[in-house]
């Protein structure tokens, strides 16, 4: 959890010098640390309704006031209900974005840094749907394109946030 960490981290570091960063979904964070701005935890949050979850803790408020209920995982992503893990996926990852763009929007910072984990969660889930190599796959299943999609519209939801920033911002898509 976020207590392995041994040395700083780099919002650490910027927080050391007064600026301030968002950090969204990058493991480990939960429990979520204190850090100069915000910090929203990772996949390894127990349960968003039951935990706090981000730093400072009236964040949680204000997500729920953009998405309702965040989730920060797909929970039972390993399932063979491959249509409902979709949907899921998709859902979880429209309120990521959602809440990115409003910290993005509202909040000063210097640096930003997430981790979209629904990516994660796809290649788990339908890897063998999509790779003829893979020794379980099934030609001409329904989840044949399923990953291309998702790459598909995670860059039109990167595409949206690129529109939000000065030209000088530095951008890494990793």
């Amino acid at each position: 959890n976020s207590a392995s960490f041994t040395a700083p981290a780099i919002w650490d570091v910027m927080g050391s010098r007064g600026q301030r960063s968002i950090v969204v979904g990058v493991p480990p964070s939960y429990p979520p640390r204190h850090i100069q701005g915000i910090n929203v935890g990772c996949f390894l949050t127990p349960d968003t309704r039951q935990n706090e979850y981000t730093y400072p803790a009236g964040v949680k408020q204000e997500i729920a006031r953009v998405v309702g209920d965040y989730p920060v995982d797909v929970k039972g992503f390993r399932t063979e209900n491959k249509q409902w893990l979709h949907e899921q996926i998709y859902d979880m990852t429209q309120k990521h974005f959602a809440v990115i763009r409003y910290l993005m929007t509202t909040v000063e910072w210097d640096y930003f840094q997430f981790v979209e984990i629904g990516l994660d969660r796809m290649h788990h889930g339908f890897w063998k749907f999509h790779d003829p190599a893979h020794r379980q796959h099934v030609p001409g299943n329904a989840f044949t394109t399923a990953i291309n999609k998702y790459y598909e519209y995670l860059d039109e939801e990167i595409g949206k946030l690129l529109e939000l920033f000065e030209d000088d911002t530095t951008v890494l898509v990793v």
